[in-house]
């Protein structure tokens, strides 16, 4: 992206680092204070993520679902690369309340629970991207990474014998 001029922490950008610089850095103490503030940003009635933390009104109250994820993702990679399950206690709530959120929306897609919201474009399909009100434009990627983070909860949920949940 533009490290060399941007100063906030994009979720984007983060997720897409995060699992690289875990393997070659230890950096469980830093992730974990990430997904910490991004936990502190969530929108406790909704539960909604920001695409950026901490949260100072930036960006988007709703996340790109893409970006969203680095909550879910940076957890489980903190959580398996340090063989730390306290991070997934700790943040099971709230990536909870961010995935309902997710379904939440893709049922409001009303596309068979394919979720095409999306706010940034930056992963437009080869026809090109058709901007509207909805930000509606890619249910693939959206609806990849919702499916991807599903299964992340599912194993969280195993992991702390929350059954209903895991099935």
């Amino acid at each position: 992206d533009c490290p060399q001029r941007e100063r906030f922490g994009w979720l984007g950008d983060a997720q897409l680092s995060a699992e690289t610089t875990i393997h070659n850095f230890d950096m469980g103490g830093a992730y974990t204070s990430f997904v910490r503030l991004i936990n502190d940003s969530q929108n406790e009635t909704d539960g909604n993520v920001q695409d950026c933390v901490p949260w100072y009104g930036h960006g988007h109250g709703q996340a790109d679902p893409a970006w969203g994820s680095a909550y879910t993702f940076i957890a489980d990679w903190v959580g398996s690369y340090y063989d730390d399950d306290e991070i997934f206690r700790a943040h099971y709530a709230g990536i909870k309340g961010h995935l309902e959120a997710l379904r939440t929306q893709a049922k409001a897609d009303n596309t068979d629970g394919l979720l095409t919201f999306s706010w940034w474009g930056d992963w437009c399909p080869p026809s090109g991207c058709k901007m509207d009100k909805g930000h509606h434009n890619s249910a693939i990627v959206s609806s990849f990474m919702y499916i991807k983070q599903i299964r992340i909860m599912a194993k969280m949920a195993k992991i702390l014998g929350h059954d209903d949940d895991a099935a």
